[in-house]
């Protein structure tokens, strides 16, 4: 059963201010505050107000609530075929010593 979360972007329960992880975002957000690692995390903990965090999961992509779709993977281009052209040059023989 997968949980959910009142605010928009939490994935996780909310840290106890214990916590050594939330001890290191947390301060890494006040020393950098435009730390997306610090950013991220935090919101994804749920330990912002919710406007902060509405405005952090509009920004990051992380309102919705399904994962997202996944897209075909990129054609590989063909190798070309040689035509009769391509042999024209004779390659390089290297001298025997």
């Amino acid at each position: 059963t997968k949980k959910v979360f009142d605010k928009p972007g939490q994935k996780k329960d909310t840290p106890t201010d214990m916590e050594g992880a939330f001890i290191f975002y947390d301060s890494l957000y006040k020393e950098m505050p435009d730390s997306e690692m610090a950013e991220i995390w935090l919101m994804e903990h749920g330990c912002f107000e919710r406007e902060k965090q509405l405005k952090l999961a509009k920004k990051y992509g992380k309102l919705n609530k399904t994962s997202p779709k996944k897209t075909a993977p990129k054609k590989r281009a063909r190798k070309r075929k040689l035509s009769d052209d391509d042999y024209d040059i004779e390659p390089v023989k290297k001298k025997r010593k």
